[in-house]
């Protein structure tokens, strides 16, 4: 989902061409946007990350919900959330002592967090309120 604001002072049509020049590249960058979104993600719920990073995940717990364009900047801002059709996934690793055990990611955590990041250009991001 794509978001431009406009309002009187800064009429939708420029809006939505300030937006066009930019959009592609968003969209295409979401893959890096989630990586960095992961880095916070990981600091807010370490347990769930834990477990996580011991297993390679075949979906991604965190998704892209909306590039929204707000009306004081001209820069897009990523909207990601957790994966709603995140399906629980498992895997055998090796302990610290060389056993294998089984790893269960069952679910997401269960808070409605949502990490807002600026694209500031080329692969660069800031987290925004």
């Amino acid at each position: 989902m794509i978001y431009v604001s406009y309002n009187n002072d800064r009429p939708m049509d420029a809006r939505l061409a300030v937006a066009q020049t930019t959009v592609e590249a968003a969209f295409n960058e979401t893959e890096s946007a989630l990586e960095f979104a992961r880095h916070i993600s990981e600091s807010q719920n370490p347990e769930f990350w834990r477990n996580a990073r011991r297993i390679p995940l075949k979906q991604h717990p965190l998704i892209v919900f909306a590039v929204r364009y707000p009306l004081d900047s001209d820069l897009p801002i990523y909207e990601i959330s957790w994966n709603p059709i995140f399906e629980p996934e498992f895997g055998v690793v090796l302990s610290d002592e060389w056993i294998e055990e089984e790893v269960r990611v069952d679910q997401l955590p269960e808070n409605d967090a949502v990490i807002y990041l600026k694209r500031l250009g080329a692969q660069c991001y800031a987290q925004v309120a």
